[in-house]
């Protein structure tokens, strides 16, 4: 029994099938603007290659909001990764911080909800809402980075200050165990005249 699979040939074959493909796209988009620039004579050609340059545009840009959208995901998935493994025992957590990663999970939630209106939208529905979908996306990627650095910016506040408190208080225990080993020898070299 034979089964189907492609050899790996074929498979070398179409990764090359789809460079080209990648290639032959360029190179027809390049002819197209250069035929749209030397039709300066005949208006109507100028005018139908604008035509077909203008759907080319919105269909790469309907493509590239769904990708987008995916980019965004992955990267809240990979910033959620590093504070899950940032805390092993979420026990252990200062209150604050614990907020911050609260409301910081609020907004990863509510980035998701919209990315999967994009995402799950229909061709026809990325095509009409185009531009709301580009704006939205440019809105959650920015507010997910600010809201991320922010987020970084207070823990490491948080932990600074919590590292001085630390220090002073080992400072302070330090200048007591000084005075009671100075106490200590004055008295044992007290005790042995």
């Amino acid at each position: 029994m034979r089964f189907p699979f492609p050899s790996r040939a074929r498979l070398k074959y179409k990764k090359g099938a789809a460079a080209f493909a990648d290639t032959s796209s360029d190179v027809l988009r390049t002819s197209l603007n250069a035929l749209k620039e030397s039709a300066e004579g005949f208006p109507p050609l100028k005018g139908a290659v604008g035509g077909v340059i203008a759907v080319w545009d919105v269909a790469e840009r309907a493509k590239h909001s769904k990708a987008e959208a995916l980019r965004i995901a992955r990267r809240t998935q990979t910033i959620l990764g590093e504070i899950a493994g940032a805390v092993p025992d979420p026990t252990t957590i200062d209150p604050p911080i614990l907020d911050s990663i609260l409301r910081f999970t609020d907004l990863v939630y509510e980035i998701r909800r919209d990315i999967e209106v994009v995402v799950k939208a229909k061709r026809l529905t990325r095509l009409t809402h185009l531009n709301r979908h580009e704006r939205m996306l440019t809105d959650m990627r920015d507010r997910l980075e600010i809201a991320y650095n922010d987020f970084g910016v207070a823990c490491t506040l948080r932990t600074a200050m919590a590292h001085h408190c630390t220090s002073r208080n080992i400072s302070s225990i330090q200048a007591k165990v000084n005075g009671i080993s100075s106490v200590l020898v004055s008295g044992i070299s007290h005790l042995s005249t």
